[in-house]
């Protein structure tokens, strides 16, 4: 029974590596929950504290990311941050990061007045 809990383990870790390998850095940012507090495609952070995402820098996102993920970045929520990182591959951040980078600094959406 132990080895079929293990091999069951082995395949479910093998399958959410294959299935994440082939999202792209919008489903990422969607999967991981990052969402959660930075807002829709990271323009409406959830507080003033948490940075708004879209449109930065690629290069600097990577850096932070890998920073927090390990540990060599402290301050803030990162603590907070590192638990889902952990989880996140550094090619996942990439991706993430290069999403990110992409979009504009301000929703497109224009509201009438």
């Amino acid at each position: 029974m132990r080895s079929f809990g293990i091999l069951t383990l082995w395949f479910l870790l093998t399958f959410s590596a294959a299935h994440s390998a082939s999202l792209t850095g919008a489903e990422l940012f969607a999967a991981k929950g990052c969402h959660i507090c930075h807002g829709l495609e990271g323009r409406n952070p959830l507080s003033d504290s948490y940075p708004m995402l879209a449109g930065q820098n690629v290069p600097y996102l990577i850096q932070q990311l890998v920073d927090i993920k390990y540990g060599r970045r402290n301050n803030g929520l990162s603590p907070t941050m590192r638990t889902t990182l952990q989880f996140t591959s550094v090619d996942e951040l990439r991706r993430i990061a290069n999403y990110l980078g992409s979009l504009p600094t301000e929703s497109a959406v224009t509201l009438p007045q």
